[in-house]
């Protein structure tokens, strides 16, 4: 717990100092999803295996959008340069 708190902070500090302190949302996905549509023999043990991650994103209201779908504009490797770059 103290390792994902920190690393959250870190994270937080980061895209608060990049992108001018816009609010953000922070969701955690929890699986397994035993409601999921697999196929027979796909995945079978589901009710045994365990998956989460947690998804941060600025507000929708500051999202670059069209028609309701998130934008992002710049390529990945190039946000994560610039992310490694900035991280406090």
């Amino acid at each position: 717990m103290a390792d994902l708190a920190s690393l959250l902070s870190g994270l937080f500090r980061t895209l608060s100092s990049k992108l001018g302190d816009p609010p953000f949302e922070m969701t955690l996905y929890t699986a397994p999803n035993l409601a999921a549509k697999i196929l027979p023999g796909e995945w079978s043990t589901i009710a045994d295996d365990y998956h989460w991650h947690i998804e941060i994103r600025t507000t929708p209201d500051r999202l670059n959008g069209i028609g309701g779908i998130h934008v992002n504009e710049t390529a990945p490797e190039e946000a994560a340069k610039q992310f490694r770059e900035t991280w406090l």
